[in-house]
């Protein structure tokens, strides 16, 4: 059965230096609490801490707005959506889901077998919606493509929901892939074109995706996001800028080592890529 608890992060999460800030989303991030906890009562999958949903669909439909799915666990099988604290503006942090882990205090666990349900009470609900997935290797220029598609008025944009790169990590995104690659990769990006291009590569993406874009302003506005640091604020930002020092490059050491890493298979030489995905975006 559905269940609500009322949770908060782990206190090891809290403790700057004492964990991967990049470590994916797990539904045992939290711990329930309690007014009387118990050694058992700790953990979010025991039955016996929460309160029971017996109407999943009724609940989500009157409480929807404030939660926003997290992660999910196989072996558990149950999803979890995230609840956060009341005046917290998670879109507005450089990834979704650090922001839900720090911020959390409610855990709503559906159990696979009712997302169906779940899924077609609400199809109706949400039909004027078309969800678009960007997907990405590291240190990409991402974070930055999600802030300047989100100054657009219909759209929002959240960066790093974590729950599809689990879903990605699995053997069943490679079987949607075969049955329906019309629905995956309707348009690949490079981090030179992004960075050569700036919003007129955000803008002809957004064309390819069939999202309309015609007024100056938001042009302008996308213009704006290239001169603030997307990541600002999480443990991946920029150590360009100090006080006011500021450095010839935004790369660091992580950088560094995975570049020379890198550059160490291709014997240093990189010049051209070995192949460029169907449907990159390319301006000249």
């Amino acid at each position: 059965m559905a269940r609500f608890l009322a949770v908060r992060c782990r206190d090891n999460f809290l403790r700057e230096g004492l964990y991967d800030p990049t470590s994916w989303a797990r539904l045992s991030d939290f711990v329930a609490v309690q007014l009387a906890p118990t050694p058992r009562s700790s953990s979010v999958f025991h039955t016996d801490v929460g309160e029971s949903v017996p109407d999943p669909v009724k609940f989500l439909q009157e409480n929807g707005g404030q939660f926003i799915v997290y992660s999910l666990d196989f072996d558990q099988r149950v999803l979890g959506l995230v609840k956060v604290k009341k005046g917290i503006d998670i879109r507005t942090a450089p990834f979704l889901y650090q922001a839900q882990r720090a911020n959390a205090e409610g855990l709503l666990l559906l159990p696979f077998d009712v997302l169906p349900k779940v899924a077609d009470a609400l199809t109706g609900s949400q039909s004027t919606v078309k969800n678009i997935f960007l997907y990405n290797t590291g240190r990409c220029g991402s974070t930055l493509m999600c802030k300047a598609m989100d100054v657009i008025n219909d759209m929002q944009t959240v960066s790093e929901p974590d729950v599809f790169q689990m879903i990605f990590e699995m053997q069943k995104a490679f079987d949607l892939i075969q049955e329906d690659s019309e629905n995956f990769f309707h348009a690949c990006l490079t981090f030179k074109q992004l960075l050569e291009h700036k919003e007129q590569i955000i803008l002809k993406v957004l064309e390819k995706l069939d999202v309309d874009v015609t007024s100056d302003l938001v042009s302008s506005k996308i213009t704006d996001i290239f001169g603030v640091d997307s990541q600002k604020g999480s443990a991946m930002q920029s150590e360009r800028r100090t006080g006011d020092e500021v450095r010839s490059s935004w790369v660091g050491t992580w950088e560094k080592n995975l570049i020379s890493t890198i550059l160490e298979h291709f014997n240093g030489d990189v010049d051209v890529p070995d192949f460029v995905m169907p449907n990159t975006v390319m301006l000249n």
